[in-house]
């Protein structure tokens, strides 16, 4: 029932985020980071649909990841890197889904809560969307640069290209949703979550943090 779960969700969350590209993003031409992003500036210059580029991605980080991360770290892509172009390819199918809106601010701020809201899914259910989330995991892996940095690295790589044919409110908005994205997504992961500080004095310390520890809850010696 968990597994069952997990795909559901994870089938959500691709449907929201193809949903929040192709309604709000394609149509006002909002940049936007990782594969989005580079599938926008393909989409400008080659005509090629955004789906084409995010499957023609998806695929060759998925190898990649299989041949450095293993099979493990690929079956938890594997249902995104397969369903996602399809779902986003149907959206960008549906006429009237580019003409919702035509304001910028509006568009800006519900791609942002969708594809937060669908990226968390999957993140949450120990899933990823696959594309550029997976290179930063690599590199990680063979060079030790942290995720983070990597991650930052190829968001502004991806929204410089886009630079060369949007405008400045394309830009400012593109900004205003990343970064709605990054909150939605940080409220949906820890949706349900609850942190409590606990002060123990006790001559065992030692041996009850080593217990908190093996019981995956945080501690720290003072």
């Amino acid at each position: 029932m968990k597994k069952l779960a997990g795909i559901l969700a994870v089938i959500c969350g691709n449907v929201l985020l193809a949903f929040g590209i192709a309604a709000f993003l394609e149509p006002t031409g909002i940049i936007s980071g990782g594969t989005t992003g580079i599938g926008l500036f393909v989409q400008e210059f080659l005509g090629l649909p955004v789906s084409v580029t995010y499957g023609v991605v998806n695929v060759v980080c998925f190898l990649l990841g299989l041949l450095i991360l293993g099979k493990e770290f690929a079956m938890s892509t594997l249902l995104s890197t397969v369903i996602f172009p399809f779902i986003l390819g149907f959206f960008e199918n549906v006429s009237w889904l580019s003409s919702l809106t035509d304001d910028y601010f509006l568009a800006a701020v519900l791609a942002g809560t969708l594809s937060g809201t669908g990226v968390g899914l999957v993140i949450r259910f120990n899933a990823s969307t696959g594309g550029m989330d997976i290179p930063p995991l690599i590199v990680h892996k063979l060079f030790g640069v942290p995720i983070g940095t990597m991650m930052l690295l190829i968001n502004v790589g991806t929204l410089a290209l886009q630079l060369t044919f949007s405008d400045s409110e394309q830009i400012l908005y593109g900004l205003v949703q990343t970064f709605i994205m990054t909150m939605v997504m940080d409220k949906v992961l820890l949706f349900g979550k609850s942190q409590a500080n606990l002060m123990i004095i006790s001559p065992q310390y030692e041996r009850i943090h080593r217990i908190l520890l093996e019981n995956e809850t945080g501690g720290s010696l003072r």
